[in-house]
């Protein structure tokens, strides 16, 4: 990534950009780790309708001038105050250039803005490239016991982080029931 990262932007989802970031999916092994979804080819751009129907989700691209990078949501959960960062995924021609780290940030920094609560983010177990990247970023793993708690309603058993916001000591393995 080049150095000057105030050249990318995170600004509001915009429905012009969704056949291109579904254009980034490249199978069906992918489109579950983005998406928890099957049912590669996903090309139908409504289906962001339907995930940014609900109040309390708030979708981002990250643009480097005008170019599209990346996409991300913001889960608020005001039942249980805490936030999701979800379906983050980043053009194939930009991965392995830190674009998933500023993106994520970036979504770390909106999230806190929020000051609802913890930041969680769920991560299917074979995307091992996903989990190097959340835990350069300070995201640790929970407990057992939670993961199984937020695992019960999902149809796979995704490991769960939480951010750890900077100064805030020494990362355990596992972070506290």
């Amino acid at each position: 990534m080049r150095s000057d990262e105030s050249s990318f932007r995170l600004i509001p989802f915009r429905q012009e950009a969704a056949a291109k970031i579904l254009a980034w999916v490249g199978s069906r092994e992918e489109l579950g780790h983005w998406c928890g979804r099957t049912d590669y080819p996903l090309l139908d751009p409504s289906v962001f309708h339907s995930w940014h129907n609900d109040p309390e989700v708030a979708a981002f691209l990250l643009e480097d001038g005008r170019a599209l990078v990346g996409y991300g949501e913001v889960w608020s959960d005001h039942s249980e105050q805490e936030i999701e960062l979800a379906r983050i995924i980043v053009a194939p021609e930009m991965r392995g250039l830190g674009i998933g780290r500023l993106l994520t940030q970036r979504l770390v920094q909106f999230a806190e803005a929020c000051e609802l609560g913890p930041i969680w983010l769920r991560v299917a177990p074979s995307h091992q490239r996903a989990l190097r990247c959340y835990r350069k970023l300070r995201f640790v793993r929970a407990s057992e016991e939670r993961e199984a708690r937020f695992n019960a309603p999902q149809a796979v058993a995704y490991v769960w982080l939480r951010w750890r916001a900077a100064g805030v000591g020494v990362q355990p393995p596992m972070e506290p029931s």
